[in-house]
């Protein structure tokens, strides 16, 4: 439940709002292009002849360590929603997008720590069986996967950091 909670509402409000303030950037069109197409290219990396495998380029310690900040924000923006939820003052002063975009920052943030545990595994276990798979192709086939999914980790990592710059901006310098 959770994971499809949160797999939902993140490409829900990431191709409907990539702006991070609630008001939209542009077409779907763009957002399709730029969340799916890009990955996808990033992984076409794999093909390259002299290709490095995935585990041995040592993304996995960076990837874990931002995973585990992450965490630390997911807590930052439970305490910030209930400040906002209960603070007559903070309600009342603050828009409905300003208010949503702290619960998109959570779906976010969430949804990159899943994307970040998915790319964890997939490197453990590339660095595990990689010695042992004779076939070449699963080799480029993790490796395109792995390559793929830490370029799509990198761009919601960028969305996370645009809403809760928003979140900055509305709530810590107070403008409008």
């Amino acid at each position: 439940m959770f994971l499809k909670d949160v797999v939902y509402t993140h490409w829900k409000i990431s191709l409907a709002d990539v702006d991070g303030n609630g008001g939209g950037d542009g077409p779907r069109q763009r957002s399709w292009g730029v969340q799916v197409l890009t990955p996808l290219a990033a992984g076409a990396l794999a093909l390259l002849p002299g290709r490095v495998s995935a585990y041995s380029l040592e993304i996995l310690n960076g990837v874990a360590i931002v995973t585990g900040l992450l965490f630390s924000t997911l807590i930052f923006l439970i305490q910030l929603r209930h400040q906002v939820r209960v603070d007559p003052a903070t309600k009342a002063a603050r828009n409905e997008p300003d208010r949503a975009n702290i619960d998109n920052g959570f779906f976010s943030a969430a949804y990159a720590i899943v994307v970040g545990v998915v790319i964890i595994i997939g490197l453990i276990l590339q660095g595990m069986l990689a010695p042992a798979v004779a076939w070449p192709w699963a080799r480029v086939a993790s490796n395109w996967l792995i390559y793929a999914l830490f370029a799509h980790f990198l761009m919601t990592m960028w969305l996370c950091v645009v809403r809760l710059w928003r979140m900055y901006e509305v709530f810590g310098l107070n403008k409008p």
